[in-house]
C-alpha cells in the first residue's frame, strides 16, 4: 500500500506543534490554517489559527501508524468504517487551493436541531429521513417513519445530513 493522507486527531490546541513534530521526525505533514486578526490591549497582531479545532493531516503507510501514535500530542486516527480514515490527494489539493484564495476562510462544525428533519448518509438506514428528538454529547437520536411505526435510532452525529 502507498502513501496515503490520513486524519490525526490531536491534543486540544496543539495542532501546529503536533504538525512540526511529525515534520521534525520526517512524514509529510499538512495543518490548515487561516489568517485571523487578534486585539490586544496595545496592538493588533494577525495570527495563524489551525482551520480544523484538534486535526492535522499526515501522508503515510498503514504500517507506520503505530509510530505515530507515539508522537506527542497525537491522541489517535480519525475513523470512517471502523478503519483509520483515507483522505484523497484531490481534497488535500483543494484544501490548499481554497485557502490560497480565502485565506481568512474559516471551517465551523454543522449543528443539529432537535425537531430537524435530516437524511442518514451511511449504514443500514442510509438515505432514509428522519426527525431529531433528542440530542447527546455526540450522537442523535431520530424517528424515523414508516410503514405506520416510528423506528427510534441513535446514530452517531456524523452519520446524518
Amino acid at each position: 500500500m502507498s502513501d496515503q493522507w490520513m486524519a490525526l486527531y490531536t491534543a486540544p490546541r496543539s495542532e501546529k506543534k503536533v504538525a512540526a513534530r511529525l515534520s521534525d521526525a520526517g512524514y509529510e505533514v499538512y495543518c490548515p490554517v487561516y489568517k485571523s486578526v487578534r486585539q490586544w490591549s496595545d496592538r493588533k497582531k494577525t495570527i495563524l489559527v489551525p482551520l480544523f479545532t484538534s486535526y492535522v493531516f499526515v501522508r503515510c503507510e498503514a504500517s507506520w501508524i503505530e509510530g505515530l501514535l507515539r508522537i506527542q500530542g497525537v491522541k489517535g486516527f480519525v475513523y470512517w468504517l471502523g478503519k483509520p480514515a483515507i483522505i484523497r490527494d484531490d481534497e488535500i489539493v483543494r484544501i490548499k487551493e481554497f485557502l490560497d484564495e480565502y485565506p481568512n476562510a474559516r471551517a465551523q462544525a454543522m449543528t443539529l436541531k432537535v425537531g430537524e428533519k435530516v437524511s442518514i448518509e451511511d449504514g443500514p438506514l442510509k438515505g432514509n429521513v428522519g426527525t431529531v428528538k433528542e440530542l447527546r454529547k455526540h450522537r442523535a437520536v431520530l424517528i424515523i417513519e414508516g410503514l405506520g411505526f416510528e423506528l427510534v435510532a441513535e446514530l452517531h452525529k456524523n452519520k446524518v445530513l
